[in-house]
């Protein structure tokens, strides 16, 4: 972040933070956070409409008469922030006419900081031609390797960059650059019209990491398309699945997916 956006952030900050505390707040922070995404896919050699979004927004959570109030807005002009502060302090003020108990916080040191991700490449500095480049090349080489054989296939490359901002009427200022990427492939044999073979690498919804664009060269995609091809055609000519009780080995990705969906959501009640 350039340092006029630095600037501007800080002081919308110190605004909130004043406009809470005249209004009684006994305890106020600030979180300030911008996202910029960027999403490429090519498939069968087409690359797929570009999708580039960017949003941002302030969240403000106060104590006022032992209790908690919330509001937040994607307006980051200042007669908005000072009208959410006060629908913060007022959320606050009816909390604590039900609220039995009072908020008392650690008594910790106010923390000042910075912290960004690792990242070699940046994705969003990167031409756009190179990124796609980099797909393309990968869609060849599932071609030169599936030959007739595979007659769909994908490859995509996500890129999302958060920019927090965290400052505290105890003195607490924080500031988070995070950079994420991830990518994957997939590829499909269709037997007939009822019977498809799919394989994906190096999951089906790729991998993900607080890294750059060098990330994608990590994963070794092109590298692990000969076996994922090998793999379609064992899957095409496997004898049917024998049923009975037996010992079942799930994969790191699968087992996490089951987590979140066994017991994520289920939590969400």
């Amino acid at each position: 972040m350039d340092e006029k956006k630095k600037m501007d952030r800080n002081k919308l900050a110190q605004i909130a933070l004043k406009e809470c505390r005249s209004l009684g707040a006994e305890y106020t922070d600030i979180r300030i956070e911008r996202i910029e995404d960027e999403n490429l896919s090519v498939s069968d050699g087409i690359t797929e409409p570009i999708e580039k979004t960017t949003s941002a927004g302030i969240g403000l959570r106060v104590i006022k008469n032992g209790a908690w109030g919330f509001a937040s807005t994607d307006n980051l002009s200042e007669s908005s922030v000072k009208i959410k502060a006060k629908l913060a302090v007022a959320i606050a003020m009816a909390s604590a006419s039900v609220n039995k108990n009072k908020v008392e916080l650690s008594p910790l040191k106010p923390i000042k900081g910075d912290y960004v991700s690792p990242c070699k490449i940046d994705p969003f500095i990167l031409p756009l031609d190179r990124k796609i480049a980099f797909l393309m090349e990968i869609d060849s080489a599932i071609v030169a390797h599936g030959k007739d054989r595979i007659n769909s296939r994908n490859c995509f490359a996500g890129f999302r960059k958060i920019d927090k901002y965290f400052a505290s009427s105890k003195g607490a200022e924080i500031r988070q650059t995070i950079t994420q990427t991830g990518g994957g492939l997939s590829m499909g044999m269709m037997k007939s019209h009822r019977e498809r073979y799919e394989r994906s690498f190096p999951s089906s919804s790729g991998q993900y990491e607080c890294k750059g664009f060098e990330l994608l060269g990590e994963l070794k995609m092109k590298e692990a398309i000969p076996r994922l091809v090998e793999e379609i055609e064992m899957l095409q000519t496997a004898p049917p699945c024998l049923s009975g009780v037996t010992t079942l080995l799930l994969s790191g990705d699968q087992v996490s997916l089951q987590i979140h969906e066994s017991i994520g959501h289920p939590l969400e009640l």
